[in-house]
């Protein structure tokens, strides 16, 4: 073997040896604000993926976290799209301190403390004293590279409460480790918008306010003859 060749083939184990980073997957959102940090929704459904942002595929099976806050049980719907056949769900209440890995009985899950999700929450005007936790195994493996993914288009939800936040994570072969997962920037909360009236209503109200006061002027100038 030539020098050169030995040391190509150096270089080719080290790049090899690198570990990918945990922050490296990525919840992929059309319908998110700029920023990715709010799921806009007025209750109808909105979907969402989940994609890697490395070179190299990401192993292990894909999860999300849906955490709504200040309620005793789960509100909303969560449904998948194709190749997802199947989950199985975890729930956890009351969350409400300490650390979301320690919560679920995951390791190598530290990003995301309790006081996390209140500040995501409070950025949408909710404020949370406690979360209801709803761990999703999505059932098959994630088997994206480069931001592609077989999950691209895995999720949809509606009528998730305002101020709810999802985070993804993959975990490996079911044993509780996680191998990767959404960094803070990529978690999404939602924001819950309301219809602003049309304007015909807006002229239908002030109308009705315009003649109720000339029906009080009436009344009291009546009253004064």
């Amino acid at each position: 073997m030539s020098k050169t060749t030995a040391v190509l083939v150096l270089i080719g184990l080290l790049v090899l040896a690198v570990p990918v980073s945990a922050d490296t997957l990525q919840i992929s959102c059309p319908s998110c604000a700029p920023g990715s940090v709010s799921l806009l929704s007025n209750g109808s459904s909105v979907s969402f993926g989940l994609i890697s942002t490395a070179a190299v595929a990401l192993a292990g099976d894909a999860n999300l976290a849906i955490l709504e806050p200040n309620v005793s049980s789960f509100t909303g719907s969560v449904s998948f799209n194709a190749p997802v056949t199947g989950s199985t769900v975890k729930d956890v209440t009351p969350f409400n301190s300490g650390n979301l890995g320690t919560a679920l009985g995951l390791t190598g899950f530290t990003d995301y403390n309790f006081s996390t999700f209140v500040s995501a929450s409070a950025q949408v005007g909710v404020t949370a004293t406690s979360f209801f936790v709803r761990e999703i195994n999505l059932n098959p493996d994630f088997l994206g590279a480069s931001k592609t993914s077989n999950l691209v288009t895995c999720c949809s939800v509606s009528g998730l409460p305002n101020g709810t936040v999802i985070v993804a994570f993959l975990s490996a072969n079911g044993t509780g480790a996680v191998t990767a997962q959404t960094a803070l920037s990529e978690s999404v909360t939602v924001r819950t918008v309301v219809s602003a009236p049309e304007p015909t209503s807006l002229l239908l109200l002030g109308s009705g306010l315009a003649g109720i006061g000339l029906w009080q002027w009436r009344r009291r100038k009546d009253g004064d003859a």
